[in-house]
């Protein structure tokens, strides 16, 4: 099982919302923060026809979740779609489902409409959605037991010290401009190098950096004294998850 809770809100909005646009086949759109009217995401329609809520629950209990959408009831009713979508983090029962289905009869017209962890796990697990794993690489790099540090012995405790706060800082982490511009510049050019002031970033990017390519398979080799004549032996970061 992938661990949601390390994505923010927003994080999982936008993997629901590429989850749902495969499923359905539809384009699909995403807005800003702020108060949304009871709309998450929605179809190019207007008034839109597709309406999808995401609820961000991993962690939470089922009641907190069913209470939260009880109160989506009105708004849902005031865009009148043909179909409602609801996205979560929780995992549901099957009568969880159609209690959520009952809430909306008008509009959830089965069980499939209402989404869970689960239905998110198995779709992530397909190999044509391994895309998507990677895209969103904070959900296994971060889970416990999904890095494993394998290669030479010898170098074990090295890529540990390399790794020591990669979870607190993955977890923490949305992605930047800079960042991004920093991954194609490696991508395009094969080499960079990142300067700036103390405290503006640097190692922070410099380690999602290496979580993102070692998610493409790469090994890693590093120094710790500012010498490249004694670079360390080849570290590999592989997730499990991957197939």
């Amino acid at each position: 099982m992938f661990d949601l809770l390390n994505l923010n809100d927003y994080e999982f909005e936008v993997m629901c919302r590429d989850i749902m646009q495969k499923r359905l086949n539809t384009e699909l759109y995403l807005f800003s923060r702020g108060v949304d009217k009871g709309i998450d995401i929605c179809d190019k329609s207007s008034p839109p026809t597709v309406l999808i809520q995401v609820k961000h629950y991993a962690g939470s209990t089922y009641s907190h979740l069913k209470s939260a959408l009880t109160k989506e009831v009105g708004k849902v009713t005031g865009h009148n779609p043909k179909n409602y979508y609801v996205c979560t983090s929780l995992s549901l029962t099957r009568n969880n489902k159609i209690e959520i289905m009952n809430t909306f009869p008008e509009y959830i017209h089965d069980i499939s409409h209402v989404v869970d962890k689960n239905d998110i796990n198995g779709f992530l697990e397909e190999p044509e959605n391994k895309d998507m794993v990677q895209k969103n690489y904070k959900l296994w790099l971060c889970a416990s037991n999904v890095l494993a540090l394998i290669n030479n012995h010898n170098v074990f405790i090295d890529c540990a010290e390399l790794m020591s706060d990669i979870e607190a800082r993955a977890k923490l982490f949305v992605e930047t401009q800079a960042y991004r511009d920093a991954r194609k510049k490696l991508s395009d050019d094969r080499i960079i190098i990142i300067v700036g002031a103390p405290g503006v970033g640097k190692s922070t990017v410099s380690k999602m950096l290496l979580l993102f390519f070692a998610s493409k398979d790469y090994s890693v080799r590093y120094v710790s004294n500012n010498s490249i004549a004694e670079v360390k032996n080849p570290c590999r970061l592989i997730p499990t998850r991957r197939r």
